[in-house]
């Protein structure tokens, strides 16, 4: 993505429900593992992923943050926020102009704002049924109804915004 479309070896990346970063058993949730991939790519490749991430509960936050520090240490540029994605949207948008972006949300965090100032955006959905049948039992407090109900399949898509 980096090497075909950037202008500046540079790709925005935004996950808009974090989490905490890494689990209490010190395995990378999915903000290290971006983190981990951008560390990596700097270093070997010289490549920037700029990464933000967003997360509302603040005890998740809180060590959301920690783990965002111990990356930006070590050079990786890195954003994290206390609060809803769409608190953030516009900001990563403006970032990631004329620069490739990609959107991490997860089945928690389907409910997605309306977003009207990208131009022409690559997308790839993927949906994974399971997601959708054990929503309510996640404890994920979103609804899924914003997502029409042709858009969901088991085997993805992709196209152009």
């Amino acid at each position: 993505m980096t090497g075909t479309q950037s202008t500046d070896g540079r790709v925005v990346y935004l996950d808009g429900y974090a989490g905490e970063g890494r689990y209490e058993n010190g395995e990378p949730a999915s903000a290290e593992v971006a983190l981990r991939v951008a560390s990596h790519h700097r270093d070997r490749y010289g490549l920037t992923l700029e990464c933000f991430f967003s997360e509302a509960q603040p005890k998740s936050f809180n060590r959301l943050h920690e783990v965002v520090q111990q990356y930006q240490a070590r050079g990786v540029l890195a954003h994290a926020q206390r609060g809803e994605v769409d608190g953030i949207l516009d900001q990563v948008v403006e970032r990631a102009a004329r620069e490739p972006l990609f959107v991490f949300l997860d089945p928690c965090g389907l409910f997605l704002p309306q977003v009207a100032s990208f131009t022409s955006t690559d997308s790839v959905c993927s949906w994974v049924p399971a997601a959708f049948s054990d929503h309510r039992r996640s404890g994920c407090s979103r609804e899924i109804a914003a997502v029409p109900w042709s858009s969901r399949s088991s085997t993805g898509f992709g196209g152009r915004l």
